[in-house]
């Protein structure tokens, strides 16, 4: 379920790096707990490649959480983070990359940008956030971090 959430996180966060028209190449990971006898893990890593790109982004980002995450312990909660953000000109890729996807997701994600800025951010999603696990959803009708008018969680006003 963590993996779900965090792939939202991701994809959540790249459109955000899109809108402000910037890249990174360091991903932050933390995980807080629900038992307080542990304290939150996570990690950092930086990628081969400088990105706005989430499939490019997406093993990264799983790796940093199997090797951090204590798989037996709930999870309270998870936080993502984007470090040394650059202006887009400054994109960069490895040798193995390949161009012609990269280009194509980049145009599928902006169309998708632009879709979400004209009819809201629930507009166009995707399968992963039909999951029952899925935060996306419901996530998107939040304001600066709280419930916009809702009283409960069932989003009835």
């Amino acid at each position: 379920e963590a993996r779900v959430v965090l792939n939202e996180m991701l994809f959540n966060g790249t459109r955000e790096l899109m809108k402000r028209k910037v890249i990174t190449n360091k991903l932050d990971v933390i995980i807080g707990y629900s038992k307080e006898l542990i304290p939150a893990t996570g990690g950092s890593i930086r990628m081969t490649v400088t990105t706005q790109i989430p499939s490019l982004m997406q093993p990264y980002l799983m790796r940093v959480y199997e090797q951090t995450t204590e798989k037996d312990i709930p999870i309270r909660r998870i936080g993502l983070g984007f470090s040394n953000i650059v202006a887009e000109s400054c994109e960069g890729y490895d040798l193995f990359t390949n161009m012609i996807e990269v280009e194509r997701e980049r145009k599928r994600e902006k169309v998708a940008l632009e879709v979400s800025k004209k009819y809201g951010k629930n507009a166009l999603l995707r399968g992963i956030n039909y999951l029952e696990c899925s935060t996306q959803r419901e996530r998107n009708t939040f304001i600066g971090g709280h419930r916009a008018g809702d009283d409960d969680k069932t989003g009835k006003s």
